[in-house]
Formats: C-alpha cells, structure tokens, sequence
C-alpha cells in the first residue's frame, strides 16, 4: 500500500481522530489491562491508512465519515484477535438469544451512547448519525439496513441520506419543498426512530 503525497497529508491530519479512537477504547477496562496504548494506536494508524487508500471523494459523503468506522473495525479485530473480549462462560447458553446477539453487538461495536446526536470522538465534529450510512457498509450490519428500510418512510430515508451526505437542513428543504424548521423536526424525528428501533437510546 504506497500512498501518494496527498494522502500522506491526510493522514497527518487526521492523526487525532485514530488517537481519539484508541483513547475512547482504552477507557474500557477490560481493554486497558490487556493491550497497550501504543500498540493499539499504531492498528489505528494503520486503519487510517487503509481508509485513506480506499476513500474516493464520489462516495459522496467526508473522508472523517468513512474513516471512523475502518479505524474502529481494525482495532475491534486486533482485540478480538487477541481474545482481549471474552464473554463470560456463564452467557454461553444464550448465545442464540436476540437479547444476547444484541449485547455482542454493542461490545463488538464499543457505543455506549445516550443519543444519536454524541461526538464519536472529542476532537471529531462526527455523531454516530453521521457514521450511521458507514457502519452498514464497513460492518456490514444487515439488521441496521433493516431497521432502516423498515422504521422510515421513503421521505425520511431521502432526508437521512442527503443529512449524511453533508447537506445542510436549509439544503434539505428546498429538495424535499418544506421549510428548515419541518426538516429539524423530522430529522429529531429520525434519530428518535433509529435510536429506539436499534436500543441505543
């Protein structure tokens, strides 16, 4: 993977975000005790790369957007490479069960959010909203497309994917033929949607 100079400077610019990753990781202490932070950083960094080398301005949406959730996928995989987490024996008996494959899920994807509207990182202007289009894509989460398809209507759908592709709420309105203030209410309307139909309210 040879990057080309103007890559490399994306890279050096968006150190911070991998950093802020690895930091919002560590803060589980089932992590912290078993992984050092510059070995995790340096997966991070590699993740990076890897999002810098596959990002295509014609994806439509901010290379911040992609690149978030490649970073976390290859820091999830080292740590599960590592058996970092291991869910208790005492759980194996639910493994089929919805409520425990929803459990996995969390772990695996390491949200422990109030509100869709929560900064994936300090440093980063990014909500999980806004990674919401990327998680589908990168993690391949069959059920959140689901959810999706299922809980919105087509207009909602149309609004969530001209939201993630950076257009502002006034932008939205003019497409759709109503006004910035019915746009803010129906975007709350989405998360609130999303946010209960995939418990992470």
């Amino acid at each position: 993977m040879k990057l080309t100079d103007e890559q490399r400077q994306i890279v050096e610019d968006n150190i911070r975000l991998a950093t802020g990753i690895v930091s919002k990781l560590m803060k589980s202490e089932n992590i912290a005790n078993k992984v050092e932070f510059e070995d995790l950083q340096q997966v991070a960094f590699l993740g990076l790369c890897k999002a810098v080398y596959g990002y295509k301005e014609e994806f439509g949406y901010k290379f911040s957007t992609y690149a978030h959730p490649a970073i976390r996928y290859e820091c999830i995989n080292y740590i599960e490479r590592n058996n970092i987490i291991r869910l208790p024996r005492r759980d194996s008996p639910r493994i089929k069960s919805k409520k425990h494959e929803e459990e996995i899920k969390k772990l695996r994807l390491g949200y422990n959010i109030k509100s869709l509207d929560v900064k994936m990182t300090d440093d980063s202007p990014t909500t999980f909203l806004e990674c919401l289009e990327d998680e589908i894509f990168n993690y391949d989460s069959v059920d959140t497309k689901i959810v999706i398809d299922a809980s919105l209507s087509d207009e909602e759908r149309r609004i969530l994917k001209m939201y993630l592709s950076g257009k502002n709420q006034t932008e939205i309105g003019k497409v759709i033929g109503i006004s910035q203030n019915s746009i803010s209410r129906k975007i709350k309307d989405i998360r609130n949607k999303l946010a209960e139909e995939l418990n992470i309210a």
